[in-house]
Formats: structure tokens, C-alpha cells, sequence
């Protein structure tokens, strides 16, 4: 009762870490009182160099996140160009930009003002918080100004961005761009998949690249959806562990 909360959180995640991080034995030695939380501290510890996946969130973000598909922020993807240009790579229907128009290949010159680069965008854009509001200064394909003020909230995501068919030199060819592995996923393949049976679909393209990974039984319901009964009984993947932990592999 008289410890403080934090340190506690700290010394449990020294302790998951120590036990069950993969690169356990790369981790720089440092003493978890001296972080003010575990998001600190695990920024400390993760071996980046091969680590773009650990993160800290709440139980309840995280449900939200899998099991309903919402998130808190604008609904975009972003990315800079050679030239440190910010552009949107995939906007979700319920992203409150879609109303101005925003769309994949519009450009975002300034966020308050404010012209972004690699090093401040996080801060321009500002906490995943409800109610935090900006004003971005866009540039659609046509050279339009468009100016958008609008304001964080819970967003349902679609992750499915894109699908469609393509007739190529008589090829019957499914298209698809996959965002995430996500609960709500599943409906949304089954549904791209009947399109494609609908369709006579003999060839199937899928558009990973935003994709940041995810829930591995949904990645399973796509890999069965693509294979079918061919790949009964088959390997689809193999959980790898560190030496401490080697007896979990399966």
C-alpha cells in the first residue's frame, strides 16, 4: 500500500522483460526506480534496432482495439517522402477528414500552422487523447488548399482499405489492401472473399504495406481463406521463443 504504483509497474515489467523479451541479453542494464513509468522504461529497454513492435497500452485500449476495432485519433496514414513531405497513404471511412474530401495521395503541408517534418509530427498531432483538436492545411492531387479542422475521437477502423477486381489477358485477378489483423477483420474478408468467388477469381494480389500485424487467429482465418484444403494439416507458422522460454515453442 505504501509503495508508489509506478515503481511497482516497473518492477513487474523489469521482470516480464528479463523472463520473456527475445533480446533479453541485449537489454542495457538500468535501474527501473529511476524511470517515471513503464512507457519510459520499455523505451529504455527495447533493442530497436529489430524491435518496431513493443508498446505499452491499457487493458481496456487494447480490447477496444482488437476485438472492436477502434482506436483514438484522426483515422490516417502517414508517411514522408524523400523530400520530408507528409502525404496520407490510407484514410479510414470513419476518419472525421473524409467530409473535407481527404483521400490517399493528398498531401499535408502544415498541421496548426505548422510545417511538418520526421522529427515534430508526433508532437503536432499530439496525444491519443478525445477532444484534441488541429487545423491541417491540405493539398489534394489537383493543387486544391483545403483547410480541415478537426478533433480526435474513438474511430472505427476498416481494415480492408481497398478491394477490387482486374480482367488481365483473360486472368480473373482479386486485388485487396489489408491494413491490419484485427477481430472485425474476419467479416471483412469473408465478405472481399464471396466478391472474389462471385467474380471467378484465379488470382489473388494482397497489398501489405501498411500492415502492422495483429491478432495471429485472424491472420489464420486469411491463410485459410487463401488456401483452402489444400494446406490441411500443414504448418502455417512456428512461435519461437528465447532460451529461457524455449520449452512454449510449438
Amino acid at each position: 500500500k505504501e509503495e508508489d504504483t509506478n515503481l511497482l509497474v516497473n518492477r513487474e515489467l523489469m521482470n516480464a522483460m528479463n523472463a520473456y523479451y527475445l533480446w533479453y541479453d541485449k537489454m542495457p542494464a538500468v535501474n527501473y526506480a529511476d524511470f517515471p513509468g513503464p512507457i519510459e522504461l520499455l523505451d529504455a529497454l527495447m533493442y530497436k534496432e529489430l524491435d518496431r513492435w513493443s508498446y505499452i497500452t491499457t487493458k481496456q485500449q487494447l480490447k477496444a482495439y482488437y476485438t472492436a476495432g477502434e482506436y483514438i485519433g484522426f483515422g490516417i496514414g502517414l508517411a514522408f517522402d524523400a523530400n520530408e513531405q507528409l502525404w496520407i497513404t490510407f484514410i479510414f471511412n470513419d476518419s472525421p477528414l473524409k467530409s473535407f474530401g481527404a483521400d490517399r495521395g493528398w498531401r499535408i503541408s502544415a498541421i496548426d500552422g505548422t510545417t511538418p517534418t520526421p522529427s515534430n509530427t508526433n508532437s503536432l498531432l499530439g496525444p491519443s487523447t478525445v477532444g484534441v483538436t488541429r487545423t491541417f492545411t491540405l493539398l489534394s492531387p489537383e493543387l486544391e488548399v483545403v483547410s480541415a479542422t478537426v478533433t480526435k475521437r474513438a474511430l472505427t477502423m476498416n481494415s480492408v482499405l481497398l478491394d477490387t477486381t482486374y480482367t488481365i489477358n483473360s486472368s480473373k485477378i482479386g486485388y485487396f489492401v489489408l491494413q491490419s489483423f484485427i477481430g472485425p477483420t474476419i467479416d471483412e474478408l469473408n465478405s472481399t472473399f464471396s466478391k472474389f468467388i462471385d467474380y471467378g477469381v484465379t488470382n489473388l494480389i494482397i497489398d501489405l504495406r501498411y500492415n502492422g500485424g495483429g491478432s495471429i487467429a485472424t491472420a489464420s482465418h486469411l491463410a485459410n481463406l487463401i488456401a483452402g484444403n489444400v494446406a490441411n494439416q500443414q504448418v502455417l507458422g512456428t512461435y519461437v521463443h528465447n532460451n529461457k522460454q524455449s520449452h512454449r515453442n510449438n
